[in-house]
């Protein structure tokens, strides 16, 4: 969704500019949907769309949208 980039984006400039850093963010964001209904759902969502952000580098925040992850930054 927008509103999850958008707090990524903000979350992940906020951390670079913290003292001692520069530090980087990779996360996951998974949104309420026909897909993710239960908490448990929610949680291997986003925990899958953060590996996946791992695994492509530092500084990477993925959405998980219905049967797809998007790099968001």
């Amino acid at each position: 969704s927008d509103a999850a980039r958008a707090l990524a984006r903000a979350a992940a400039e906020h951390l670079a500019a913290a003292p001692g850093g520069p530090y980087t963010l990779s996360c996951g964001v998974a949104c309420l949907d026909d897909e993710h209904r239960r908490s448990a759902d929610l949680f291997r969502a986003a925990d899958a769309a953060q590996y996946a952000a791992k695994r492509v580098g530092g500084g990477k925040l993925f959405v998980a949208e219905p049967g797809i992850q998007t790099p968001a930054i």
